[in-house]
């Protein structure tokens, strides 16, 4: 079902992901076969090319998640190109850095008169042509999901009015961004940190948007719990393999120690 995830905004569905850096789209049917409602593939720190994003959009089909795309900036080429190949939607990170182009993103996502995305009917996301444009366009209109991430401390000041001005889905703090953004590199406990958190926490439900959040382990589970959110992101899939392979490894070795004893 394409769309799903804004749909489920709206229904106020909570929603559990993960983010996808590997280019093996086994990856994303891993993720829809254990039960996630989407990833994201990331585009902003991986050299994911377009035809590997493409090939997680079927593997998300196929598993019957949401496949959304982490451009590489607010740029509207990015965000026309993930749109076409099929995902659901986008997530622009650094949201109001350059406020123009910013806007511009945003505007890429939607067709007019609601926005300004280019217009090919050949593409994936219209059957490669054989579906009604028209219906298509109208479609993704309502049902593409546009994301922005908040991570700089520089924007805060300006977000109500940012948020007011530039239609968005939902956001999701950047929060290792924000606060190396304040030159607290990995402080996201830091007193400053917290508070510019909560400063954008204040301007999200001040626009009545629906909050997402990062989760990068188990330990952060709980902490994020006791806030309402619309969806969750835990972790990355080669950290989870990673982490994985470290416990494996751990137990491995404490199997042989109680070998020798």
């Amino acid at each position: 079902m394409r769309f799903r995830f804004k749909q489920r905004l709206a229904d106020k569905h909570p929603q559990r992901g993960t983010f996808v850096f590997s280019p093996d789209p086994a990856m994303t049917e891993i993720a829809g076969r254990a039960g996630f409602d989407f990833v994201i593939a990331d585009r902003e720190h991986t050299t994911l090319g377009w035809g590997e994003i493409q090939a997680h959009a079927r593997a998300a089909a196929a598993a019957g998640i949401s496949l959304l795309v982490r451009v590489q900036a607010a740029d509207r080429m990015e965000v026309m190109h993930a749109l076409d190949l099929g995902a659901d939607g986008v997530v622009i990170p650094h949201f109001g850095v350059d406020r123009a182009a910013t806007a511009a993103a945003v505007a890429a996502a939607r067709y007019a008169p609601e926005g300004e995305r280019g217009t090919c009917t050949g593409i994936r996301a219209n059957a490669y042509g054989l579906d009604v444009f028209a219906e298509t366009a109208a479609q993704a209109n309502r049902g593409g999901a546009v994301v922005v991430q908040v991570e700089d401390a520089a924007v805060l000041p300006g977000l109500d009015a940012l948020l007011a001005e530039v239609p968005v889905d939902a956001v999701m703090p950047g929060l290792a961004d924000l606060s190396t953004s304040m030159g607290h590199h990995g402080g996201f406990s830091h007193p400053a940190v917290l508070e510019a958190a909560e400063c954008l926490f204040d301007s999200v439900a001040r626009a009545g948007l629906p909050l997402g959040f990062y989760i990068a382990n188990p330990k952060e589970v709980a902490r994020w719990a006791r806030r309402a959110a619309a969806f969750y992101v835990y972790s990355i899939d080669y950290k989870v393999l990673a982490e994985g392979f470290r416990a494996a490894v751990q137990a491995l070795r404490a199997g042989d120690a109680g070998g020798q004893a």
